[in-house]
């Protein structure tokens, strides 16, 4: 039952546990079935929240690496598969609401670039790495601890994940030709024939992680700052099912049914719009 938000009381944590509850309704809810559909929702929900607060609005970037390993529950395929730590990247665009330089709300839009590895033990392959390109919405409650030209926060909640597109290569081994290498892309849709494509059956290509991290930021002229944010995300959705994934000229088959966490190390840069006009008028 959604929280009721009365003068005098303390609306803006209210309103952000309400909208991050609906987030992560939207995750199962056939009447947000579409992407846009999602990001529209979300963006209205956004503008319900700042328009109820008096805050102080700073954008700005980020970009840094990444390192990610995926997560799986069956017993029987772990048994034969292990899945290592792997680097990759993300970066983006940064939209900060503050509240009396106590707390606020963090949304991003970033891309990220997720690494998966697999090594195996059966007799299907070897070895199977990929790379998967995302866009991924956070939208984060955050706390800020003031200190003097500096001040470091901790910041939690819900986020989409859009999968976009992915590749990577497949090592099977033959006893006559010793390794041989497959490269493949992601597909989505209609199956494709060729062994160039690893057909996702049934991808979950909107998912839902929760965000925790924190950072420090130190105060430039003009109001603006800059940092260093850490962040840790854990998967909450599959990405497809147990055999979700087929390379059909070679019947090779992989395993979409597993979970991402991530933990990523950003240089953050934010400006003070109207701060920095202010300054210009003097």
């Amino acid at each position: 039952m959604p929280l009721e938000c009365n003068p005098g009381n303390m609306c803006f944590e209210k309103k952000f546990f309400n909208y991050s509850m609906l987030l992560l309704k939207m995750q199962s809810d056939s009447t947000y079935g579409s992407f846009f559909g999602k990001v529209t929702v979300g963006f209205l929900l956004v503008s319900m929240f700042s328009g109820g607060v008096r805050a102080q609005v700073y954008l700005g970037v980020k970009a840094g690496p990444s390192v990610g390993v995926n997560v799986y529950e069956n017993t029987t395929y772990k048994k034969y598969h292990e899945s290592l730590w792997t680097p990759g990247f993300t970066g983006g665009l940064v939209l900060n609401v503050e509240k009396k330089k106590k707390f606020g709300l963090s949304m991003e839009v970033l891309y990220s670039s997720k690494g998966r590895t697999v090594n195996s033990t059966s007799n299907d392959y070897t070895k199977n790495k990929a790379v998967y390109s995302f866009l991924d919405f956070p939208a984060l409650f955050r706390w800020y601890f003031i200190q003097r030209h500096s001040r470091w926060y901790l910041n939690a909640g819900p986020e989409l994940n859009w999968w976009l597109s992915g590749k990577g290569y497949m090592e099977v081994y033959d006893h006559e030709q010793g390794t041989i290498t497959y490269d493949y892309k992601i597909h989505f849709g209609e199956p494709e024939g060729s062994y160039e494509y690893m057909n996702v059956t049934d991808p979950k290509r909107i998912q839902v992680s929760v965000a925790v991290g924190g950072g420090y930021q130190w105060e430039l002229k003009n109001s603006d700052y800059i940092g260093v944010d850490l962040r840790a995300s854990f998967g909450q959705s599959y990405w497809g099912p147990y055999e979700g994934g087929e390379i059909p000229s070679i019947a090779i088959k992989d395993n979409f049914e597993f979970t991402n966490n991530l933990i990523v190390l950003s240089v953050v840069y934010v400006i003070d719009p109207i701060g920095n006009q202010r300054h210009e008028r003097r």
